[in-house]
Order: C-alpha cells, then structure tokens, then sequence
C-alpha cells in the first residue's frame, strides 16, 4: 500500500484556456484562436501560407466581440449571425 502526507492542499496554480472558432468573414472561412491565462489574452487568425497570425482585419472585431460577451462560447451557435456595432470595434482597433 502507498502512503503519502498532504502537507499543503492542492490549489490552482495557473490557470489557461484557448478557444478555437470558425466564422464567416467578409465571403471566407477563417479559424481564430482565443488565448486567456494569468498574464493576459492572445488573438490569432489562421492565414493560409503564413499560420497563425496576431494581425489580421478580424482581429479587432474578435477583440470587441469579447469584451462584449466574455468568451467565444458566448457568439452563439453554428450558423448564427452575429452582429457588433461599428463604433465598439474601433475602440479595439
């Protein structure tokens, strides 16, 4: 039989989440990733020859979206359109 001590309870150190999406944006498919940990967020978009990208015309948009509502699980499901006013996108551009 084993047998080991606790002495410290086991707690969440660091935390960490990536999304990944996919959406229609102005006539392509584009995949995007979200990343959230301790130290902050990442924004990419997948670009065909050049992987994944943090610079990208939708990047602000994802930016806005998720300021708005928190996490790409909150967009919606598959096939919804989802519509940000123009005026909060610039504030992440």
């Amino acid at each position: 039989m084993a047998n080991f001590k606790v002495v410290e309870e086991a707690y969440v150190k660091q935390e960490s989440v990536l999304y990944q999406g996919e959406v229609e944006f102005e006539g392509n498919q584009l995949l995007y990733r979200y990343f959230e940990d301790n130290n902050g967020q990442d924004y990419y978009v997948f670009v065909e020859g050049e992987g994944w990208v943090s610079e990208h015309p939708f990047i602000p948009i994802l930016m806005a979206c998720i300021g708005e509502w928190g996490s790409p699980v909150e967009f919606g499901k598959s096939g919804e359109d989802i519509d940000i006013d123009d005026v909060i996108v610039e504030d992440y551009e």
